[in-house]
């Protein structure tokens, strides 16, 4: 198949004059379009939802945490926390030294402390 710079032109002015053109639509082919679009509608109206009595409140908190798997979560993490706030394993008492003490400046040695640099630094 050959393909000659003729053609690209001829092609080029054909749709040319196709975007000249404005579609336009027929009064009758609309109406039926509005019809077939109302119909469709009708027959897919999603049913009222039922007003359903509002449970204890309890219940409610339940439903908002995610229900007994949420409650479970939070609950093991809790007693985590309280766990290692009263019976600290040894590795955390080295993050006690992060805290600043009076007079004692850790620099950059803290990650916890100077993070505000990190904003400023370029990279």
């Amino acid at each position: 198949m050959t393909k000659t710079n003729s053609d690209d032109k001829e092609l080029g002015l054909y749709f040319h004059a196709a975007q000249q053109q404005t579609p336009v639509a027929d009064d009758a082919l609309l109406a039926r379009v509005l019809a077939d679009g109302l119909a469709a509608q009708k027959a897919h109206v999603a049913p009222a939802p039922r007003a359903r009595p509002a449970g204890p409140r309890w219940r409610q908190l339940l439903a908002a945490l995610g229900g007994w798997q949420g409650l479970g979560g939070l609950a093991t993490a809790g007693l985590v926390g309280v766990w290692l706030g009263i019976s600290p394993p040894a590795g955390l008492d080295a993050l006690a030294l992060l805290e600043p003490a009076a007079g004692l400046e850790l620099g950059p040695f803290a990650p916890a402390y100077g993070l505000d640099l990190v904003a400023l630094e370029e990279g």
